[in-house]
């Protein structure tokens, strides 16, 4: 997929099987300078955001095994907030024996990882072929 000019938002919302779906290769993700730089928390829309974004429900999360809901600070029913540090593990792997988002830039996988590092396997979520250094601001939860 690739996204037009401005901010885009990849919602992987409804995608509650990500291991049998197959996953998407995002052409164009944009960070940093050109990608999202604010913070939600809590909010109500989408309109704060700078530019690109992929967004993720609670529900969705849910039905990964081994998946506790404490492991997150999550927005009310239909908000939308950006992770926290401890939420996503740049490094390839779960840092963490709580649930992560775990991002390997080396190959462009996100995956999310419910046990983080316990005994379960990470389910691999989308590729983003041109592989930028992600951070918790374009990674949103929505409530």
């Amino acid at each position: 997929m690739t996204g037009g000019a401005g901010a885009d938002v990849f919602d992987y919302r409804g995608s509650v099987n990500w291991a049998a779906s197959g996953m998407d290769t995002l052409t164009n993700f944009a960070v940093g300078g050109s990608g999202n730089t604010r913070a939600l928390t809590n909010a109500t829309g989408l309109a704060r955001l700078n530019g690109d974004v992929l967004i993720f429900n609670l529900g969705d999360l849910q039905d990964v095994a081994g998946f506790t809901a404490g492991d997150f600070t999550l927005p009310a029913a239909g908000r939308f907030s950006t992770l926290s540090a401890t939420d996503l593990s740049t490094t390839g792997a779960a840092t963490q024996a709580r649930a992560q988002f775990v991002y390997d830039q080396d190959t462009g996988v996100m995956a999310f990882d419910a046990d983080g590092t316990g005994l379960g396997e990470a389910v691999e979520i989308v590729t983003i072929g041109n592989r930028p250094a992600l951070t918790t601001a374009e990674l949103v939860l929505a409530g």
